[in-house]
């Protein structure tokens, strides 16, 4: 099998100019799909070389996620593991502004950890709150376990599932993603937000099925909203076109610049009128960056960057707290139809 680039867990097999199998592995636990000339050849000889554990096929739990394959997709749910989610527990709710005692820490950093395994699998509305619960995971105090039962409470609201469909025609098939950011939210008020959700789409972009999320501190200190939008752009540019790569690669075999077609959509009309402006932008930190991304522009690697209101952009429930596209969302990706 071949080791995709830039992913050391991901193996193809190829036969005859045809992806036939994949294979996804995590620590000792392999994810295995293709067809049945795959599992005639390769998934047989693992099995022969190595002693399994145990094997299941089309409905199973792979890493406490529950995986069902359908004719009508795949669905991946986490309905019972956040269900097993329990409530912190506290005496008293007198004094918000007192630190933790050690058992209380002990259990607000568990629960942290299991929201954030949540919002990365099936749960992207509450990213921005496990983001935010995480940082005080060295000082917390009674206030912040009030913030994590709340957190607990709302995902435990609604059914946590993401479902996986076809898409359509591989020549048909692009990159879609929506990137957003939000300036000076974290930290005290000193950090931004990047935000980003990327989808497999129809050409129409009617038709989609995720790839990736992710809610992000902005490394850098940001002076100004449109800083921290460049600089989330870019980070949703680099991921996009690493993925868009590495379909074709599955697809193809081939490794190199060739990918699947991309477009960005972002809800900064100043950034946007930048990418398309022979006018340096006054913030000179900020040039190499607005500069990498014009030439992913100039050399096709980035189709287009679309300006969308922010209502309608995907990525804002990741960048702030009470943003109202969480509904939204999670409907598109319980259905796969992006209206």
């Amino acid at each position: 099998m071949q080791q995709i680039t830039g992913d050391e867990a991901t193996y193809y097999y190829r036969v005859n100019n045809k992806t036939e199998g994949v294979i996804e592995l995590h620590v000792d636990d392999f994810l295995v799909m293709g067809s049945n000339i795959f599992f005639e050849t390769v998934v047989k000889s693992l099995k022969g070389r190595f002693k399994f554990g145990k094997i299941e096929k089309n409905e199973f739990r792979f890493c406490g996620i529950d995986i069902k394959v359908t004719p009508e997709g795949s669905y991946v749910s986490q309905n019972e593991y956040v269900n097993a989610i329990k409530e912190i527990e506290v005496d008293s709710y007198d004094d918000l502004e007192r630190p933790l005692t050690k058992e209380e820490f002990k259990a607000y950093r568990g629960v942290t950890g299991k929201l954030i395994w949540l919002n990365e699998i099936t749960r992207p509305d509450i990213s921005f709150d496990s983001l935010s619960l995480s940082f005080h995971n060295k000082d917390a105090k009674v206030k912040d376990i009030v913030a994590a039962n709340k957190v607990i409470r709302k995902a435990k609201a609604i059914d946590s599932y993401i479902k996986f469909g076809r898409v359509g025609n591989f020549n048909d098939l692009k990159i879609l993603t929506h990137a957003d950011a939000s300036h000076l939210t974290v930290e005290e008020k000193s950090k931004g937000v990047a935000g980003k959700i990327i989808f497999m789409s129809n050409k129409d972009e009617t038709i989609v099925s995720p790839v990736h999320w992710k809610s992000k501190t902005i490394a850098q200190a940001c002076t100004s909203a449109k800083a921290a939008e460049t600089r989330a752009a870019y980070m949703a540019c680099d991921d996009s076109i690493g993925l868009a790569r590495a379909l074709m690669e599955l697809y193809t075999g081939k490794k190199g610049e060739k990918q699947v077609e991309t477009t960005i959509k972002i809800d900064s009309q100043s950034l946007l009128d930048t990418l398309f402006s022979t006018k340096q932008i006054e913030e000179k930190i900020l040039r190499p960056t607005v500069l990498a991304m014009k030439q992913m522009l100039t050399r096709n690697n980035i189709g287009r960057f679309d300006w969308v209101e922010s209502s309608d952009n995907l990525a804002d429930i990741f960048t702030k707290k009470g943003s109202k596209g969480s509904e939204n969302l999670i409907n598109i990706l319980q259905t796969g139809q992006n209206p």
